[in-house]
Order: C-alpha cells, then structure tokens, then sequence
C-alpha cells in the first residue's frame, strides 16, 4: 500500500508545483486550498507568500500554512491544503472554513481526499485546535463525501457565499488522544 503524507513545499518542489498547478488549468478546474498558487505567476514568489502567510496575514486575512500532499517515493504533488489558524473573520466563518484543498485532477477518485483531509486534521490538532469546520458547495457532491468520511462530523447549516454558491458547513471535532 502506498504512503502518503503532508510536507510543507520547498524550493525543490516549484518543478512538481507548476506541474500540479499545470493540471487544473488543462482540466479546467479550480485550484482550492492553494494559497493563491493558480494566481501566481512566480512559484518562488508564491514560497515566499505562503511562508509570510504563516508568520502574519495581510489585513482580513487569517493565518495560514500551506502544505503538499505527497506520495512516498514519488516525484509528485498528490494535492494542497491551505489550513488557516483561526476563522475569526465573517468570510471564513460564514463560507471558507479552517481548511481548503485540492488534489490534483490526475489523482481524483481514488480516496485520496479523505487522506490528505485526515493529515490535515491532524496538524490542525497539533496547532491546538480542537475543533475544525470544513465547507463545501451544495454541488460539489465529492468534497461533501470526503468531509463527512471523518469522524467526529457534524454538519452545522448552509449559508450564501458571495459568488452565489451555496456553502455547507461542518464541525469536525478533534478530540484529544
């Protein structure tokens, strides 16, 4: 069985991100959880962005750290995750949640979502946290299956995000070992 786990991108892995990065344009998707990756031109400049965003946010902005999902002996990004540390703000509150992520168009359909989500549940209660909502549009049936393949999920209610889409919200607890 393969192993897979979180790292957090170094310069070595901008060859692999603009592959990764690469796929969502070919497929037409949109790159969640990548921390403004699908907007940035330059990959260092978007290490150097990602790393600042773990130290302090821009204004109404929160916190974050950036990870890639990697597949133990591969030289592929899997997925990202964009963990933000607090959702103290109404736009992650109401629509984005602690957590975005993605995985690469490639790779979907296989469960590795749910991995990669688990992983980053973990580093979240590593961070101190003790509970985590995660949100999905109404339409977006495999992020819905992902989120609630996690234990301890409880969904909490819909709410309007401002593109129009509807927005489902999940509390995960994370209970303490």
């Amino acid at each position: 069985m393969d192993t897979y786990f979180l790292a957090r991108p170094s310069e070595s892995d901008l060859p692999l991100l603009e592959r990764f990065r690469q796929e969502f344009f070919n497929s037409k998707q949109h790159l969640n959880g990548g921390a403004r990756l699908a907007d940035m031109q330059d990959l260092s400049a978007w290490l150097a962005h990602i790393r600042q965003q773990e130290k302090q946010a821009k204004p109404n902005r929160a916190p974050s750290t950036t990870l890639v999902f990697k597949r133990q002996g591969q030289a592929k990004i899997i997925g990202i995750v964009n963990i933000r540390h607090h959702i103290e703000l109404d736009y992650l509150r109401d629509v984005t949640g602690h957590i975005g992520y993605s995985i690469a168009p490639s790779e979907q359909g296989q469960g590795l979502a749910k991995r990669q989500l688990a992983q980053a549940l973990e580093v979240c209660k590593d961070m101190g946290l003790d509970r985590v909502l995660v949100t999905c549009a109404t339409w977006n049936t495999a992020s819905r299956k992902t989120i609630l393949a996690q234990p301890h999920c409880h969904f909490d209610d819909k709410r309007l995000a401002p593109d129009g889409d509807t927005m489902e919200r999940y509390w995960i607890d994370l209970p303490k070992d």
